[in-house]
């Protein structure tokens, strides 16, 4: 790579957006019944096409995340994602946090 040269890893650049969220993560036990793992986290950015989260957890590539944070006028705003990649960043007093990043799902 020359000198003064940069790749840009996404299409769109992403806003900062840092938001408290509650994260509902599926895990299927059968073909009739999942088990619902809520927890909490914190939207660090977003794009048109995805989300950059912080969490207490880091759930595995391809798996579907339902995000919700709280909008203007007390309404909540519920996005479906999949997870990318995730990484950790900090061990705290409580555990790990995790990077977690994750487009949108069609």
């Amino acid at each position: 790579m020359r000198e003064g040269m940069y790749i840009e890893r996404r299409d769109e650049t992403r806003a900062a957006w840092m938001k408290p969220c509650q994260v509902s993560l599926m895990h299927p036990l059968g073909p009739n019944s999942i088990v619902l793992e809520e927890g909490t986290g914190v939207t660090v950015n977003q794009s048109s096409s995805g989300v950059l989260l912080l969490a207490s957890f880091a759930p595995p590539q391809g798996k579907l995340l339902e995000v919700s944070t709280e909008e203007t006028f007390q309404k909540a705003s519920v996005s479906l994602v999949e997870v990318q990649w995730s990484k950790p960043v900090r061990k705290t007093s409580e555990g790990q946090l995790h990077l977690i990043g994750c487009r949108k799902a069609l």
